[in-house]
Parts: structure tokens; sequence; C-alpha cells
């Protein structure tokens, strides 16, 4: 009885035709092509083939998820927004045209009726908001967010560091020569000299974005930048000359320009 279903189609059932199948991918992607082809092959007896093109829809659907969150965003930036949804549905009407053409084409020849384009396109936004949705919760709850503990730890341990580093501006502010070049020796280059060993650590967290990892990288330009004027003005005491005064605010211009970077 099963087999006379799948050859002698029911024309009285309705059917999602190819155009509608075609919107609805396009906004919905794989899940909503997956769930009106589900719902013609069921209408023509077809149970297994139904369930058989649903979970090809929901693994190409995830393949895809997983494809829009790993790529870097430098690689994605290239790529047409247009690109993605044109491919997976030009790829999709591929697939309807070879399974069920023929039978849509043979339905509409005997006055057979169709669903409307309004339900298909509203199964296709259903389809859009738990795609959204599905990005949404995995960007925030999702393992690639497994190293933001690690990585805000560092940038406090990196904060605390700086922080010890930049008294040296107080202790400037007291004339005292003698106490500047010991802090600057013994407690600022050694504060941001740890700085550096902490980005060297931070680089090292799995799972690291590209935009985080060009965090770490215009910081350490930033702290390379900040030992250098610690260097010059160390050496600028030492010499009682006024001569590197234009090399350290170059150096500051340079890291305002830097820091500039991570706003």
């Amino acid at each position: 009885m099963e087999a006379s279903n799948e050859n002698q189609p029911a024309f009285t059932a309705r059917y999602y035709t190819e155009q509608a199948i075609g919107i609805a991918t396009f906004f919905g992607g794989p899940l909503a092509a997956g769930i009106l082809l589900r719902q013609n092959f069921l209408n023509q007896g077809r149970k297994d083939a139904g369930n058989r093109a649903l979970w090809i829809s929901i693994v190409a659907s995830a393949l895809i998820l997983f494809f829009l969150l790993y790529l870097p965003d430098s690689t994605l930036d290239k790529i047409p927004n247009i690109a993605i949804p044109g491919l997976y549905t030009a790829i999709i009407m591929l697939w309807v045209r070879r399974t069920q053409s023929h039978f849509l084409n043979e339905h509409r020849d005997n006055q057979g009726q169709f669903y409307s384009g309004g339900r298909a396109a509203l199964i296709g936004v259903l389809c859009a908001i738990i795609w959204i949705g599905s990005m949404v919760g995995y960007i925030y709850l999702g393992p690639q967010k497994s190293y933001s503990k690690e990585f805000n730890a560092g940038l406090d341990q990196l904060t605390q560091y700086e922080s010890e580093a930049l008294s040296l501006y107080d202790i400037l502010e007291q004339n005292d020569s003698t106490q500047v070049i010991q802090f600057i020796e013994k407690q600022g280059l050694p504060a941001l000299l740890n700085c550096l060993r902490t980005l060297d650590k931070m680089e090292r967290i799995q799972g690291l974005d590209e935009t985080a990892q060009e965090q770490l990288q215009t910081l350490r330009e930033y702290y390379q930048l900040r030992m250098k004027s610690f260097g010059l003005i160390n050496k600028s005491i030492k010499e009682g000359t006024t001569q590197y005064d234009g090399q350290i605010d170059g150096l500051y211009e340079e890291m305002e320009v830097t820091l500039g970077k991570l706003e």
C-alpha cells in the first residue's frame, strides 16, 4: 500500500511550490527548506524521505552556523552579504528540482492545490528567528567564550602592573633625581616588563578570536613604547640634559595613537 502511495500521488493534497521553497530558504536557511520539503514528502506518503530531508537540513544549518561563527571576521568582511544565502538557496533549489519538480509539475497540470506563499514566508521568518537566536546564544554562552575569564584576569593584571609603573609621574613631581632613577630601574621598567610577560601568557590562551589577538598586539606596541619613554627619561636625568625631550614627546604621541586603536 505504501508503494502505491508513492507511485500514485494524491492530487487532492496541497504542496509547497518551488518558488515558495526558494523564498523561505533564502530567508530561513536550510532548516526552512527541510520543513517545507518534509511536508511535501509527507503529503506524497513518503515519510522516510521527508524525515531524511529534515535531518539533512538540520545538519546543513549547523554547518553553516559553525562556518559563520568560526570564520575570521576579516574573511567574512570580504564575502558579500548575499553570497552565503544565495549559495545555499541555489544548492537547495537544485535538490528540489531533482527530487520534486516532476511531481510538482504533474500536480500543477492536474490543477492540484498549493500552500500559499505567505505560509511558506512565515516559516522562513520563524526559521530566521531560530537562526539568529542560535547565533546570539552561542556567542554569549558557547565554548568560544570560555577564554573570557582568563583573558579578563590578564587584563586586570596588566592594569595592576601599569598602575605601578605610572607612579613614576608622581615621583617626577618631587624633583628627586636619585629617587626617579631608582624607581625606573627597580620598579618602573620591571613592571612594564611584567606587562609584556603577561601578554605572552594571554596570547597562548586557547580560543582567542581575531579581535582579542589584535587587542593584545596593540597593547604590546603600547608597552614597548612606554618602556622606551622610561628609558629616555632615565637617560636624560642621568646625563642632566633636555636633549631627549623631543623624542619623549614623540613617544607620547605614538602611545596616544596606539591606544586609540583600542577604542
